[in-house]
């Protein structure tokens, strides 16, 4: 793979900001030789306005610059992956369109990135001004990639990144349609995280309402998780022990103390048992689906990071 920087950034209802951050994208690299190659991918995720005439206009102005238009809006991880995929340079950026992600941080994330203390390095901002609402939608989810998925340092996670590129090998069999970028970029092992300013919205405002942020977080967990069919199993564990202990209370009342049961407790013993084992089967049939579903993912099964200079030779002869 040729040394150099791919920047991917999906385009929606930015007609008015990719303009200046292509701009300043090219100036960048112009100033700092030592990022090697570099190219621009710009992916047009069927936006509404007149962006594509825009697009059209700085890619025959920059050579470096290409434009992906997709035949219908798929969304922000859809066509970053897509831009992710078609990346021809061993480190890959990833940033928004809006012009609040500093393209001067970019020197800093490679050098990160080279360092090798990881193969991710995350763009977190100092200060974020996205009002109290997005802020708090935006902890939680992160909160939902820690836990439920095991992604280390979710809170540091952001749109605004750079990764070696060969991590896209780790989910090239992935064929889902809800993606999650930072999910499959987990598969790679860990990420490190830099501070840096977070600038103010170049023009409109964010794409994001309630209901996006909502069904964002629906997908996060049942795509790339079966936590919900073990809480079901877990709910029936839980259910089925409350009823054996119902009925042991019930049977020490009548058996040894000779007291008559209440018709109410039998009946509420009888639901609590019917409805744990109940839960208890789902969550047993929950485990054999999701486990037919992760495999479906084709999630790799280990990940060699370098091979030793006595494995090599030996492998050569």
């Amino acid at each position: 793979m040729r040394q150099g920087v791919s920047i991917v950034i999906p385009v929606y209802r930015s007609e008015k900001t990719i303009g200046p951050l292509c701009e300043e994208l090219s100036h960048l690299f112009q100033k700092n030789p030592q990022l090697g190659e570099h190219e621009i991918i710009l992916v047009n995720d069927c936006s509404p306005d007149n962006v594509i005439a825009a697009l059209n206009k700085i890619a025959s102005a920059d050579e470096h610059v290409r434009v992906l238009n997709l035949i219908r809006n798929f969304g922000q991880q859809n066509a970053t992956l897509c831009g992710i995929r078609q990346a021809v340079f061993s480190r890959t950026v990833t940033m928004d369109d809006d012009g609040q992600h500093d393209p001067a941080a970019i020197p800093l994330l490679v050098k990160t990135l080279d360092q090798g203390r990881a193969r991710i390095v995350y763009a977190c901002p100092k200060e974020e001004n996205r009002g109290i609402f997005r802020s708090w939608a935006s902890k939680n989810v992160k909160l939902m990639l820690n836990h439920v998925l095991g992604v280390n340092g979710a809170s540091s996670i952001a749109s605004f990144r750079c990764f070696d590129t060969t991590l896209r090998d780790l989910f090239a069999e992935y064929r889902g349609h809800d993606v999650l970028i930072d999910a499959l970029l987990a598969w790679g092992g860990q990420s490190v995280s830099v501070m840096v300013p977070l600038r103010e919205r170049g023009a409109g405002s964010s794409n994001y309402t309630f209901k996006m942020l909502f069904s964002h977080a629906v997908n996060l967990i049942t795509s790339f998780s079966i936590t919900p069919l073990r809480i079901a199993g877990v709910a029936g564990i839980i259910l089925t022990f409350a009823g054996i202990l119902i009925l042991l209370i019930v049977g020490i009342r009548f058996f040894m103390l000779g007291r008559e049961v209440p018709g109410f407790a039998l009946l509420i013993f009888t639901v609590i048992v019917f409805s744990g084992i109940q839960l208890l089967t789902l969550g047993i049939c929950g485990e054999y689906i999701g486990r037919i579903y992760m495999r479906q993912m084709h999630r790799p099964q280990y990940i060699i990071a370098s091979k030793g200079e006595e494995f090599s030779k030996n492998t050569q002869k």
